[in-house]
């Protein structure tokens, strides 16, 4: 599956199956990387990393990864919770 980026803009997605996590391991990012998609459109993931240290401003605690893909959205929710 892709990784949606910007391209370095400020346009965040906003996927319709979004999963709230306190961290996004490397592992994980590595499996929806790895996750097939079949190069069909609209099969993409993005996460929305915390990127502030505890007790900094901006914080949030959580990280959330989405999916445009409600099947991804599944297997990632009973492989990594």
């Amino acid at each position: 599956m892709k990784y949606f980026s910007s391209s370095g803009g400020n346009n965040k997605p906003y996927f319709a199956h979004r999963i709230k996590l306190p961290k996004v391991v490397s592992e994980a990012y590595d499996w929806c990387l790895e996750y097939p998609d079949q190069d069909r459109p609209f099969r993409r993931f993005h996460v929305e990393w915390d990127h502030y240290p505890e007790g900094k401003y901006g914080h949030k605690g959580y990280e959330i990864i989405q999916f445009e893909w409600e099947e991804a959205a599944i297997m990632f929710t009973l492989r990594w919770l």
